[in-house]
């Protein structure tokens, strides 16, 4: 192989995420691949490969190789299994399909796979390069054939699952030459071994199979359902092998050792070749991938400390990386969204019954081109609620003459004079519409039902997406009305209804700019209340602004608080469509209130940057201390040489434990201004601006606080601690600091460079109009006396309809806490305030978790842990402006019990318009934290039930009590499907279930109101635990179950089979006997669990997939028989007839255990005492038989279809739930 041609060639990253001990043939050709391109003189690494293979030369890749190749400019070629997750890794994405990974590939290569777009606009071409990749070390072929006499047996174990898979009883005493042994052999050893043994037994396919066939060792695969559920099917992994013992060949009779030896020996010397052109085309490829496609701003991210940036380059790819995620969860939250056809019903009601009527829609295309005025007028003519008539304001005449537009659309051109009418027949409201911007076809309905619901309304809008970068929408989900935030920028988007008597009295009414004027304006004269908002997404925007948009609304904005406050000015931002208001400084000084003790060095730093920067504007500082710290106060206070420009006051709080609250309250009291400044000790300022900044924005009415950003320089970074706060989980505040708490980054919609209004602030600094926290009680001494007090103080103020606002146009440093971290260094007093800190929060959620759930300034569409991302696992569909329908909340369990006992059944319930459902997913794919209902849920969407599943873990019982505490008036409704305690011994959760399970349930349904279970032995078994239960039978949905039956097909070797999952271990021991002699007769076919003492009998074994290809992959076993055993006893006699009725979905007869589940609503089946003989004794008729099988499944099918149809449950199911 020549050297490479460019002196700095693409790195190869290659994703070998299993050990190479596993003997797993991709991972050993991924290494293979690494060794051969090192070689060859080209950069190659491997990725989470946990542990390397000592000969080969395969580095592994590291974040400083990384950064480096980006730093250089090296696009990356990324090689990872066919298989592999998608997530988008770094550069040219290549897969790679092993040698022997599929039998529509016979030979012994492997082959690399990628795309790559053509010189031709929307061309690709695909690639498939062969290439040469023992999955054995070829050092192996060195070694010479052994000629002598074979003697002995050896195991090859594989990596068993865990501690209850065992070899079987005949192999336990044989070598295991598996690397993964307790005991492993070294490579060499393994090879002599297997050069002298006379059979290898193998639990799995893997490199030492190989290495047996190449040292001429038969092979005897042994049948396991834990490694070896399906046998290898490739030619190669088959030659020369038998199944379960030598008497069972698999593959051609032609094997030889010396025949294999050779076709590898020829596969290693290819592979210099084959890997040249591999490495010339995905080098080529490589080249021509632009780079900022090769990197993504989330990898490059990861690499940021790393590689050398500004401030402003580090701030934009954590801007970026935000947006990137936002879109990224945007598809998952819109399928989520997607309404359901009950919502068509509820539209269609709320027009017939007048609760919304046919409006006047204006659509204003001035700065638009023609098709985006065609695209908006296009999506109207799609919304379920077709306006009464259309207006069109545009910059110029009509493309066509005007009567031929139709007498309900008018077009206003540049030239007409148009002034809006004020008839009672326009109605109250008409919607606003720019052009470029498509309502959703349910948008209308939705804002006309909020503007019906609130009479204070002026304007209402609502969320809406925008595009952003290739192909990708960004969902802007503003929250409701920002007063202060409003003022900085229009976020109102591109449509809006608004209250015609508003509206027409504006002067600029034929213009878009009108609803941003009418909003500023209501929400400064009559309150943010009088501007609603739609926490829906009801619209898609345009791309850009239109032309000359930015500056017609920097005007309105600069008139309306020009009007609104005397003396502010409107300053402009180099961010698009923002500006920011500095208000009038109405001067004066301010009382500074400084909660300290501890720390005197911190407090002296504190008060000379008060002398530094502020050296008229505070009055005095009063010092609030504790007794203990009194004598060493006093002196400090002494000492102070400056009291003639700052006076220090002491004010005694008591002895006792610290009240942070009390002393605060202590001093609010004490002050002489009605501007107070509150700062904790270690606290700094930075600038002449901060003080005079958080002076302007108090002096507006009905504002109570004012905050500055808190900063704090780590390292060679200054970084933002205390951003703005929205309300969360528990009702605590979220700390909104961006993605790397960076000073430049601009955040959510530039949220973290405007001042906004926000639902609390940090209580390290903050500036407060004295007499609106004194009328609101001041801080609660009581119950938020240390951690919480400021949150709790920030909620009372709103509720008596005072403002707090935010702004990072005034920052101070704040070292974080340091009187706290002194003190927890004494383990009691440390214990003491982690009590405390629980207690506040538990009192915080109690008080404020409703009013924090329906806090207007963040979307309930939002995180409540994570602020500013997205909320893609609690996505409600129903509105809060209008309640047609019962609401519930639901989280089912991730199994298959989930499915048939909560998605299906609310799924016919709000299929046959009766409900509004939100299933809540515990654990979806891509996240690896278990979602739980919690109060802060159950406040945002307020549901008519909250409906659980087996709600028995720590986590669940948790939020259950959280839930019961907080929203006490909420209806939980615990679904139970099996017993929790009496457990057989061979199911898994036997342990538990004998120990833990009766209590937890126990605990779990003391905090629900009614429970729903399967059978009557369950309703009985928890009469004495519930007084309210419901039952309701488990049943089929025929979107995933109908259409399976199959019509029989005659053949020499019957198909009989079980399918099931582990729990039923017990269950097959009954038939064991029966399995084993019949195998000779039937072809015995298992999905799901087959014990090891069965498997060498059954003729195929599939495993378990997923809920959605169950059904399908049930009726492709193909059964003309299917059995049922079950243990008679407590456990089982609790379960439903479930198996039956998916056995009646495929239309096959069955024999199964006489117990109870199998005997309800009497079954066309045969039920069989769990004897060996009368197992046979049904059998054998219906084997003989094939009238009497079709008879049979054909009864089955229809005893199921007539009473086991999830539609045909729908009115049980609701009544169950809502009554």
């Amino acid at each position: 192989m020549t050297s490479p041609a460019q002196p700095t060639p693409s790195p190869y990253y290659i994703h070998a995420a299993q050990s190479i001990d596993d003997g797993d043939l991709l991972t050993a050709q991924l290494h293979q691949l690494c060794h051969q391109l090192n070689r060859a003189g080209y950069p190659a690494y491997l990725v989470g490969a946990p542990k390397v293979h000592g000969h080969w030369w395969t580095p592994v890749l590291s974040a400083p190789l990384m950064a480096a190749h980006h730093v250089a400019g090296l696009t990356p070629i990324t090689v990872q299994g066919q298989s592999a997750d998608e997530r988008h890794r770094p550069g040219l994405q290549a897969r790679l399909q092993p040698a022997c990974g599929s039998t529509q590939n016979p030979d012994a290569y492997a082959r690399l796979q990628f795309s790559q777009t053509g010189a031709l606009t929307g061309i690709t071409q695909d690639f498939a390069l062969q290439a040469a990749l023992p999955w054995f070390d070829p050092v192996l072929l060195k070694q010479a054939l052994p000629t002598g006499t074979r003697s002995g047996a050896l195991v090859y174990s594989g990596r068993l699952p865990g501690p209850q898979f065992t070899l079987r009883p005949e192999h336990a005493a044989l070598t295991d030459v598996s690397p993964c042994a307790e005991q492993p052999l070294a490579a060499a050893e393994r090879w002599q071994r297997l050069a002298q043994a006379e059979v290898l037994y193998a639990y799995a396919a893997s490199s030492v199979v190989t290495e047996a066939q190449l040292l001429g060792c038969p092979v005897v695969y042994v049948a396991n359902d834990h490694q070896l559920q399906t046998l290898p099917e490739h030619p190669l992994q088959l030659w020369g092998t038998c199944l379960n013992s030598t008497d069972h060949p698999l593959g051609a009779p032609d094997f030889s050792p010396q025949a294999f030896r050779a076709q590898m020996a020829a596969l290693v010397q290819e592979a210099p070749r084959l890997l040249q052109r591999l490495v010339q085309a995905t080098q080529a490829a490589a080249a021509a991938l632009p780079f900022d496609r090769a990197w993504s701003t989330q990898q490059v991210h990861a690499l940021d400390a790393l590689i050398p940036s500004s401030t402003e380059q580090r701030a934009a790819r954590a801007d970026a990386m935000a947006a990137e995620r936002l879109c990224a969860a945007y598809p998952a939250w819109k399928e989520r969204a997607t309404p359901a056809e009950v919502y068509g019903d509820i539209g269609a009601e709320l027009v017939t019954t007048g609760q919304v009527h046919a409006p006047i829609v204006h659509v204003y295309g001035h700065g638009r081109d023609g098709n985006a005025l065609a695209d908006t007028v296009d999506a109207l003519g799609q919304c379920w609620l077709k306006p009464r008539r259309i207006i069109i304001h545009a910059d110029t005449q009509a493309p066509v003459p005007v009567e031929d537009l139709g007498d309900d659309v008018q077009w206003v051109g540049s030239q007409d004079h148009w002034t809006p009418p004020l008839t009672q027949a326009d109605g109250d409201w008409v919607v606003l519409l720019e052009a470029g911007t498509r309502p959703k076809p349910y948008a209308l309905i939705e804002l006309l039902a909020a503007a019906r619901q609130h009479g204070d309304a002026q304007l209402v809008y609502a969320a809406h997406d925008t595009p952003w970068g290739t192909g990708q929408q960004l969902p802007h989900f503003t929250g409701g009305c920002n007063t202060e935030w409003l003022r900085g920028t229009n976020y109102l988007g591109g449509l809006v209804a608004v209250r015609t008597s508003a509206w027409a009295a504006l002067p600029d009414a034929g213009r878009y700019t009108s609803a941003y004027r009418l909003a500023l304006r209501s929400s400064a004269v009559q309150g943010a209340a009088s501007v609603r908002y739609v926490d829906q997404l009801l619209s898609h925007g345009a791309a850009e602004l239109g032309t000359g948009q930015e500056a017609a609304e920097f005007a309105v904005a600069q008139q309306e608080i020009a009007q609104l406050h005397p003396g502010a000015q409107l300053l402009a931002s180099e961010r698009l469509g923002c500006w920011r208001v500095r208000y009038p400084d109405p001067a004066g000084e301010a009382t500074l209130i400084v909660p300290t003790g501890k720390q005197l060095g911190y407090l002296r730093a504190l008060l000379v940057s008060c002398l530094r920067y502020y050296p008229q504007g505070l009055r005095e500082a009063l010092l609030v201390v504790q007794d203990e710290d009194l004598l060493a106060m006093q002196q400090f206070v002494q000492e102070w040489e400056h009291a003639d420009s700052l006076r220090l006051r002491i004010i005694a709080s008591g002895g006792g434990i610290y009240n942070h609250a009390r002393s605060i309250n202590l001093g609010l009291h004490a002050a002489s201004t009605e501007t107070v400044l509150v700062c904790d000790d270690d606290v700094e300022w930075l600038d002449t601006l901060t003080l005079p900044e958080l002076r302007r924005l108090l002096a507006q009415e009905r504002l109570a606080i004012a905050a500055p950003r808190l900063v704090l320089q780590v390292g060679q970074r200054p970084l933002v601690t205390a951003g703005p706060h929205v309300a969360g989980e528990g009702a605590q505040l979220l700390n909104y600091c961006g993605e790397q708490h960076g000073l430049a980054e601009r955040g959510y919609f530039n949220r973290l460079q405007m001042a906004q209004d926000v639902a609390g602030v940090h209580g390290a600094c903050w500036l407060a109009r004295r007499s609106a926290v004194l009328a609101v009680g001041g801080l609660d001494e009581a119950n938020t006396p240390l951690w919480q007090a400021v949150a709790d103080l920030g909620y009372r103020l709103q509720q008596a309809d005072w403002r707090l606002v935010w702004t990072p146009h005034a920052s101070a440093l704040h070292a974080g806490g340091a009187t706290v971290k002194a003190l927890r260094q004494q383990p009691t007093v440390a214990l003491a305030l982690e009590q405390a800190r629980m207690d506040e929060m538990r009192y915080l959620q109690n008080r404020w978790i409703t009013f924090a759930g329906k806090h207007p300034l963040y979307s309930k569409q939002l995180s409540g842990s994570k602020p500013y991302q997205l909320e893609t696992r609690v996505v409600a569909p129903w509105s809060s402006h209008h309640h047609q329908r019962p609401t519930v909340l639901a989280t089912p369990l991730r199994s298959g019990s989930g499915q048939y006992r909560v998605i299906e059944p609310l799924h016919a319930v709000q299929f046959a318009g009766k409900a509004q459902t939100c299933i809540v997913l515990p654990e979806v794919p891509g996240h690896t934290d278990r979602r739980v209902l919690t109060a802060l849920d159950v406040a945002r969407w307020q549901p008519d039930r909250i409906l659980v599943q087996h709600s028995i873990s720590d986590a669940d019982i948790a939020n259950l009590r959280a839930i019961r505490e907080a929203c006490p008036q909420t209806f939980i409704v615990q679904l139970m499907d099996d017993l929790t305690s009496g457990l057989p011994a061979s199911h898994p959760n036997h342990v538990f279930g004998q120990r833990e399970g009766h209590v937890r349930t126990l605990q779990a349904l003391s905090l629900c109101d009614r429970l729903v279970v399967s059978t009557q032995p369950l309703a009985d078994y928890y009469a004495a635990h519930c007084p309210d239960i419901r039952l309701v039978p488990n049943a089929l949905d025929p979107r995933f179950w109908g259409q399976k039956q199959r019509p029989p097909v005659q053949r020499q070797r019957l198909r009989v089979g079980w399918a099931g999952a582990a729990q039923h271990l017990g269950d097959l021991r009954l038939v064991e006997q029966l399995v084993r002699e019949l195998a000779g007769e039937v072809d015995w076919v298992f999905m799901g669990m087959c014990p090891d003492e069965l498997r060498p009998y059954v003729k195929e074994f599939h495993r378990f997939v997923s809920y959605k290809d169950y059904p399908a992959k049930l009726a492709n076993l193909d059964l003309d028989i299917a059995i049922a055993p079950l243990e008679d006893n407590p456990f089982n006699a609790c379960k439903s007839n479930l198996r039956l009725l998916e056995y009646g979905a495929m239309g096959w007869p069955v024999v199964c255990s006489d117990v109870y589940p199998f005997r309800t609503d009497d079954p066309p089946v045969l039920r069989v005492l769990n004897q060996h003989q009368a197992w046979m004794e049904a059998l054998r008729p219906l084997l003989q038989d094939a009238a009497l099988r079709r008879r049979q499944g054909q009864a089955l099918h229809d005893w199921q279809q007539r009473h086991y149809q999830v539609q045909s449950h729908v009115d049980a199911w609701f009544h169950a739930i809502f009554d």
